[in-house]
């Protein structure tokens, strides 16, 4: 039984030590330099649950009402914030945003084309595919962040 103990304590103390010394460690050993240049990789962000804007809509509804949903409500809102925030850092960090375009402006654009009830109208009222959603979405993302390829 106390070897089972020193062992877990041992995987405990290398999870919150040992394994950010070593990425410490190797990242001093072996750099990896940050690549440059344009972006030519697609960007698709689809996150489809079945039903999910209606349930979303109800969130909404009821937070109003029930401070537990309001702050479920609002911490789904700030994951999306979150994820569009990272989707543009990307692009800014490779300097790959459109020039006319701040990075603002750059995250209201994309939360506009991940949001819920978008995906819902475009996947139940207009029958398009999951497939064609995403598609949809790389293309217009391209289209609205980046700058035209020559």
């Amino acid at each position: 039984m106390r070897l089972l103990f020193w062992f877990a304590a041992g995987l405990i103390l290398y999870a919150y030590i040992g394994y950010p010394i070593w990425l410490w460690v190797r990242s001093r050993l072996r750099p990896k330099p940050v690549r440059r240049g344009s972006v030519s990789d697609s960007i698709s962000v689809v996150m489809v649950v079945r039903d999910g804007a209606s349930v979303l809509a109800a969130l909404d509804e009821g937070s109003a009402r029930q401070p537990a949903l309001e702050e479920l409500a609002n911490r789904l809102r700030r994951q999306r914030t979150t994820m569009a925030r990272w989707v543009v850092g990307n692009l800014t960090s490779r300097s790959a945003l459109v020039s006319d375009l701040t990075p603002e402006e750059a995250v209201e654009t994309v939360l506009v084309l991940i949001d819920p009830l978008l995906q819902r109208r475009l996947l139940v009222e207009r029958g398009w595919t999951v497939e064609r959603l995403a598609t949809w979405l790389g293309r217009s993302m391209r289209r609205l962040l980046l700058p035209p390829e020559p």
